[in-house]
Order: structure tokens, then sequence, then C-alpha cells
């Protein structure tokens, strides 16, 4: 299951969950009087559910990352371009 760690994970053995389709015989209610917020949070997962805030990757600025280490330059001018660029 996603996002529990061992000491969540050996209480989730315990009640006999140990897939997603475990999770699911279950309501949100008993999974929260088990396991407390924890256990809306794997029965929200279980169900397809996940409010997570999704983030726009940061842009890299690494030269290596945005052209390879084949590309030779003729001179200064060429090399201020590339860099402006």
């Amino acid at each position: 299951l996603l996002q529990v760690g061992r000491s969540l994970t050996i209480k989730l053995e315990e009640k006999g969950l140990t897939l997603c389709r475990d999770v699911c015989r279950f309501t949100r209610g008993q999974l929260r009087g088990w396991f407390g917020a924890r256990g809306e949070m794997i029965w929200a997962n279980a169900h397809g559910e996940d409010y997570g805030q999704v983030n726009q990757p940061a842009q890299r600025r690494t030269m290596s990352a945005e052209i390879n280490w084949g590309v030779r330059l003729q001179d200064n001018a060429a090399a201020i371009q590339l860099l402006a660029d």
C-alpha cells in the first residue's frame, strides 16, 4: 500500500489488510477508527482518490541538461549566443 511505513504495515497486517482490495472491504469510518487520520488516507488511496498537490517540475538551469557535450562553438560570439538562448 502507498504511503505506509513499517509500523503502520504491521498494524494493517494484524487486521488482515495487505492489498488494496482488502482495504476496500471496510468503510472509511472503520479505518479511521482503527488508524486515525492515516486510516482515512489509506482508504482514499485504495479507492483511487488522491488530493495531493501537483507541482510543475522546476526548469533545469544546467547547460548539460540542455545540450550535449559534443557541441563545439567556433568563437566567443557563438558561446554568448548559446548562453543567451
